[in-house]
This record gives structure tokens, sequence and C-alpha cells, in this order.
């Protein structure tokens, strides 16, 4: 087809596979239809955040934000998400790339349309709640504009920092395609999403749903609103633990003689102390 006012050709509609500098696939790809020649792509990077583990609820409700701060709503298209680390990419229209990149540098700027930032608040208050900080930029350019999100003025938000550790629950589920491989555990309500490579995801694989294991490993942890959140956690090794109920193991400690345990008010909780330290997860 022909555009009849320029004479310059234009592309039917396709679903395009985008991909980032690393040549990671990115995934949900939605289609457009524009002069592509002229259309122009956005990255907004969050940092210190995960794909596999940010709920996709929280996911939608930063895409709907991000969606605000662009405006021109006909014209910005979602263009995916990247694999792991979370790289959210906007494709938008020849027609809008001005108008959007305008209201993109106005981000920071004290004099900013109220919608502008509005939408500005709403994503540094996010991030903030999130321990994460974000920043736009034009697909292989310069960083556009900042949102400092945790990292704004008055934020309580310690670390992150590696810390020696372990985790406990039951492996409910292990896979990816990457040598670090994603291993789900269940620790009563609570998940926790670790790393471990190949030869150690194949030996927990053989544990799946089957009994309680406690995992050792190098924990990133971050300290926010008087609370520990645990960002990160690599797996080096595991042991499975005995699932006997808590009465029957509190039996066996008080027949130790000497332990101490018969003087402790609360067996639970001080197992529990002991078994998490200062280090408590969300």
């Amino acid at each position: 087809m022909v555009n009849t006012a320029t004479g310059d050709p234009l592309r039917r509609q396709q679903v395009h596979l985008w991909q980032t500098p690393r040549d990671e696939t990115l995934l949900g790809i939605l289609t457009f239809s524009t002069m592509t020649q002229h259309a122009k792509t956005y990255r907004f990077v969050i940092d210190r955040l995960d794909l596999d583990t940010l709920p996709m609820a929280r996911l939608a409700a930063y895409l709907a934000d991000l969606a605000k701060l662009m405006g021109e709503a006909k014209h910005v298209h979602f263009g995916g998400a990247g694999d792991g680390s979370i790289v959210l990419m906007q494709k938008v229209d020849a027609d809008a790339v001005r108008t959007v990149e305008q209201r993109l540098r106005a981000a920071g700027n004290a004099d900013a349309p109220e919608d502008v930032a509005r939408a500005v608040k709403a994503l540094n208050g996010r991030l903030s709640q999130d321990g994460a900080s974000a920043r736009i930029q034009a697909a292989g350019g310069p960083d556009i504009a900042r949102f400092r999100g945790a990292e704004e003025e008055g934020v309580a938000t310690i670390g992150p920092f590696w810390e020696q550790g372990t985790l406990d629950g039951v492996v409910i589920l292990v896979g990816g395609k990457g040598d670090e491989v994603p291993v789900h555990l269940l620790d009563g309500a609570k998940s926790h999403v670790c790393r471990a490579d190949r030869r150690m995801a194949q030996r927990l694989a053989k544990r799946l749903f089957n009994g309680t294991l406690r995992v050792s490993g190098r924990g990133q942890w971050q300290r926010e609103q008087q609370t520990w959140r645990l960002l990160r956690f690599e797996i080096s090794d595991f042991q499975v633990l005995d699932d006997a109920p808590l009465d029957d193991v509190m039996g066996r400690l008080h027949a130790v003689k000497s332990s101490g345990w018969k003087n402790v008010a609360d067996p639970a909780e001080e197992l529990r102390r002991l078994r998490n330290g200062i280090f408590q997860t969300e």
C-alpha cells in the first residue's frame, strides 16, 4: 500500500519480535500498524526487581502509570518485557514521537504538566514501596528521565547487601532456560523464588513436592520500613528436614538432660527465631 499524501509505502500489520542489546528475546509483543521507519522505541528499566518474582498485577500497575506518563494513548504500544530483569518496551508511532518525548523530558521538571507530575509521583511511590528505582531511555540511547523511587530522601532503606543464610520450604517448581535456574520454595503461605545452577537444580528437582528442605546459600537483603526484604537467594546446598510434628520434636529436646529447653516459655517462637535470625522476609 502507498500513502497517497507522501508516496511512502505503508507496512501491513505484523507481529514484531524485539530484542534487548544482550539478544534476549522479549515476551508478550503486541501488533501495530504504522510507518515504522519513523517510529521510536523507549525502554523503561526497573532496577533491583526481577521479572520472575514481580506479581503480574504489580507489573500491570507499572504499565498503567507509564501509559499515563507517556500520553498519546492511541499511538503508544506495549513492545514486550525483557526476560529476567525488568525492561519494559514501548513503541511510539511516528506522529506521536515528538509529543511523547517532550512529556518524558519534562518528567523531572518542577513545571511539568499536571498529568505528567501525577504520573511521576505515582511511579516514584510504587518504586519506593518495592525498594527500586527506574529510568527511561530511547532504545540504544542515554537516559531521558530517572525515577528515584526508594532513593528519594527520607525513605528509610538500608542495603541491599549479601549475607549467607538459609531458607526452609517445599520445592514446588524447578525450571528455566538459562544457566541460572529458578527454584520455587513454599514455606507455609510464603513463597520464595531462588536461583541455582543447573547441577543443583537437577538435585532439587528430585525433591519436587517431597518433604521440607533447608536450602543454604547467599541472600541479598534490603531493609525497608523496619522490615528486611529478601531480593535474591542463590542456593549452594540443601538438606532434608525431619517433618515430625513440633510436639514430637520438643519432646525429644526436653529429654536431653541440661539442654535448657524445659525453661523456654515459647519453644515454637524460639525455634523460629533461631532459624531465621534477625532477617525476616515479607
